[in-house]
């Protein structure tokens, strides 16, 4: 199982992406009638769908690697508990082929927008809403089969028998026509990103061959997207090229089972990674020479043939394969030269590839024929790896009968994926080199950036989806049930990932191809209120209570003093006051993270409803105040009607030091105060943490327009002020888990000098961040503070002044003053 902090590096930047996305759909959701077209809609439609498939995965896939979870919830299906888990199994699948079918349509959007343009925003308006409803209709039946059957755990377990990981399944009692979750993703999640990389490429060609119709736009631009077009094509080649090298090197043919994996997984990856920037046809032919080896199904159906005779369409294949990455590298290679030509020779460019583009193309074409012909007069050999007798994996060679002038593969890969990335590499870093030293003399045109970023957009989300298939195939193509540990580690940590990388992209992808989108964003931002709220009266008396409660409660059982007085007491039967402070102690602790979440919801809010800020807070601060003071007694109220028991450490007899616990003799629900402490301080550290996050990010988003440099400066110092905090009550936290996994009740001396010493250090300095956070960032504060104490000491200069007085009308200058007045009353009375 996973440890707490992993969980919390998820989350830590899982909860700030999901809030940023959910303030961008706002945005396109209240400003419909702006982005009013037919691929803003679709993004909304499927970004909810994305949303939706995240905070489902938390549960059917990571919560199964959780320990707590395990055995609160995923444990009672082994129990019979078989209905639920199978419907968030089914919620999760038909939410990754909706995904799918969601950049199908966008890349049919931007195809449609290129190809009819006069008709594109009818068609859309009319057939929106049906084709949306097919899309969601399709997976009920490529899996609604999945809700007929019962939810299966299945575990891994180490060498000791105790569980290490687990995910859910289905039993497979219930399917109709054969099918199984296995075999439809086989299908599906190769044929859709199939017709989708197809139209994506198609909508980049018509995108560039109707560039002159489109008005005239930022040629600098055009020119630099173009480049850095080129650049990521030869990089990715260059990539492929020293993968194919490293993978012809190290090929062995004794142990086939290690190259066959290389083959049928990381070859067909990184073809999908470059699909958008190479050819279609090698795609496909990855798809079937490549990953069909490895699949039982086309070795059963297909390759296993080639042990029977069938010899010659598999050695066809291979060619198609090795020529097409050479046809590929030459591509980049003539792409790169483009750019050089466009820069050099601006007058002569479009005459030049007119006149010698098909030759170029043909020689490109024609160079494998001649380095890899061979390869067609030898026949096929099928290499496997066997494991325990059984085939585990498979390979399609040939068997090197017939060559000329001594070639094979290996010669020619060596020398060709050396020399082209090196020549491609040349020309790009020249065309950069050119693109910058001209990039003043050239001119902007807007609409073609529209176009282009969002076809870019479109492709990305589609790679991206991509990748998710690539990790279901990789899930599905790699499951043992048999020992389950690797795939639940799987579906619990890569497939989360994926979700994760899938949010992060559509945020990305989002936010920086429109301008409109992000000047929408910002606008939202800046439109907040300068005030802030405080630290309330309310929290600053509960970390008073809380420091007391801590010098009594935590310092005084490590005192002898303390212990012989009052705790030693407990062991004579009296127990009821030590478990009321052992309820506040935890209470408190956890009403000082409800504190920190609201400041920094507080702090967002401020930024994000400026009008309403106030009137929220007056109308709900009470009620949510209320809340955070009663959460910590529904969950630790059975702390009240349990007995104290005082833990002792011991060395040659003697007590070196003690902490006060319950003795459990009462609970609910099968809670505890450890169990509820891994839950609450790993989940309200991290809404603290994203709340935190956002009002700092809207903070810094807003900064021109706040008009004066001290209104900037309240801000700045008021957001800090809650990050301090929250930051301090995390490492409350931190150190609270880290005690409760490390307590030891047969040796109390350790967790005895945990509670006594380092709690209440980390309240004093509770203490010391509060005030040192409440008066840095407030002047006015400040200024009240320092106002109190010189009034307090002009009240001492006065009142020792008035006794200074005192003490000389009593003293002896007092009375020659008044025998010299006396005097001189008498003299003139005479």
């Amino acid at each position: 199982m996973l440890p707490a902090w992993v969980f919390i590096l998820y989350y830590s930047y899982g909860v700030p992406l999901v809030a940023i996305y959910i303030v961008t759909l706002c945005v396109l959701i209240n400003n419909r009638k702006a982005y009013n077209s037919a691929f803003y809609r679709l993004i909304i439609i499927f970004a909810i769908n994305d949303l939706l498939s995240y905070i489902n995965a938390q549960f059917i896939l990571r919560a199964p690697l959780s320990s707590l979870f395990y055995s609160l919830v995923f444990s009672k299906i082994e129990d019979g508990v078989t209905w639920y888990p199978v419907v968030f199994l089914f919620l999760r699948v038909s939410a990754e082929l909706l995904s799918f079918l969601g950049t199908t349509l966008m890349a049919l959007n931007r195809l449609t927008s290129l190809l009819l343009p006069f008709q594109h925003n009818y068609l859309w308006k009319t057939y929106l809403n049906p084709v949306i409803l097919v899309c969601y209709l399709l997976p009920f039946a490529a899996y609604g089969y999945i809700l007929f059957n019962k939810a299966v755990l299945l575990c891994g377990k180490g060498k000791s028998g105790e569980v290490t990981a687990c995910f859910v399944n289905y039993d497979h009692s219930f399917t109709y026509f054969g099918l199984s979750v296995n075999k439809v993703n086989r299908v599906l999640l190769v044929v859709i990103p199939l017709i989708t990389g197809a139209m994506n490429i198609t909508a980049v060609c018509l995108l560039y061959l109707r560039k002159k119709s489109l008005k005239t736009s930022k040629e600098w631009s055009r020119e630099i997207n173009f480049t850095i077009c080129s650049v990521a094509i030869f990089l990715a080649h260059l990539n492929y090229g020293i993968q194919t090298n490293l993978v012809m090197v190290k090929m062995d043919v004794d142990e086939a089972t290690r190259f066959a994996y290389g083959l049928g997984i990381g070859i067909p990856i990184i073809y999908d990674v470059t699909m958008f920037i190479s050819d279609l046809i090698q795609y496909a032919d990855g798809q079937f020479f490549l990953r069909g080896p490895v699949s039982p199904f086309w070795y059963n159906h297909v390759f296993s043939k080639i042990e029977n005779g069938v010899t010659w369409y598999p050695v066809f294949f291979l060619f198609l394969r090795v020529s097409l990455e050479l046809v590929a590298l030459f591509g980049s290679i003539l792409m790169a030269f483009n750019r050089v030509t466009s820069i050099l020779l601006p007058l002569n460019h479009e005459r030049l590839w007119k006149k010698f583009l098909f030759p170029l193309v043909a020689m490109c074409y024609a160079c494998p024929c001649v380095l890899y012909g061979f390869v067609l007069f030898n026949k096929a050999v099928m290499v496997c790896g066997t494991k325990d007798g059984e085939i585990v994996a498979c390979f399609v060679n040939y068997d090197h009968t017939f060559t000329y002038f001594g070639l094979t593969i290996r010669k020619v890969v060596r020398i060709l994926y050396v020399l082209l990335p090196v020549v491609a590499g040349a020309l790009n870093a020249l065309a950069l080199t050119l693109l910058f030293t001209r990039k003043k003399p050239l001119k902007e045109n807007r609409q073609w950036q529209r176009e282009i970023r969002f076809t870019i957009f479109s492709t990305v989300l589609f790679i991206d989806h991509l990748g998710c298939g690539i990790a279901v195939n990789l899930y599905t193509a790699t499951m043992n049930l048999g020992d389950t540990t690797a795939s639940s580690y799987m579906l619990g940590l890569l497939m989360p990932l994926v979700y994760d990388f899938t949010i992060m992209v559509a945020v990305a992808s989002l936010l920086l191809p429109s301008r409109a989108l992000r000047r929408e964003i910002v606008e939202l931002f800046k439109r907040t209120s300068p005030k802030g709220a405080e630290k309330s009266s309310s929290s600053v008396t509960k970390d008073l209570i809380q420091y007391a409660d801590a010098q009594f409660f935590l310092r005084g059982p490590v005192s002898t003093f303390w212990y012989n007085h009052v705790f030693s007491k407990i062991e004579d039967g009296v127990t009821w006051y030590p478990v009321f402070f052992l309820f506040l102690r935890v209470s408190l602790e956890l009403v000082a993270l409800f504190g920190s979440i609201l400041m920094a919801f507080s702090r967002a809010t401020s930024i994000l409803l400026p009008l309403h800020h106030e009137r929220f807070w007056r109308t709900f601060s009470i009620p949510l105040i209320v809340t955070c003071y009663t959460c910590p007694c529904f969950l630790y109220g059975f702390v009240l009607f349990n007995k104290a028991v005082l833990l002792c450490g011991y060395k040659d007899d003697e007590i070196v030091a003690c902490f006060v616990n319950y003795d459990h003799t009462f609970t609910y629900l099968g809670l505890s105060i450890s169990k509820i402490v891994r839950i609450l301080y790993i989940l309200l550290p991290v809404v603290a943490g994203a709340f935190n996050a956002l009002a700092l990010a809207l903070l810094f988003a807003r900064k021109r327009p706040l008009t004066n440099n001290r209104q900037w400066r309240r801000e700045i110092r008021f957001t800090i002020f809650s990050t301090v905090l929250f930051i301090d009550h995390l490492g409350c936290g931190i150190a609270v888990n880290f005690y409760t996994a490390t307590m030891n009740l047969e040796d109390a001396t350790l967790s005895s000098y945990m509670l006594g010493l380092l709690m209440p250090l980390i309240y004093d300095f509770t203490m010391l961040v509060t005030v040192a956070s409440l008066l840095l960032p407030s002047r006015a504060l400040r200024a009240e503070i320092v106002e109190i104490f010189r009034k307090t000491s002009a009240t001492s200069r006065e009142y020792t002044s008035s006794v200074t007085k005192v003490q000389h009308v009593n003293g002896i200058p007092f009375i020659r003053r008044m025998s010299s007045r006396m005097s001189s009353f008498l003299q003139e009375r005479s």
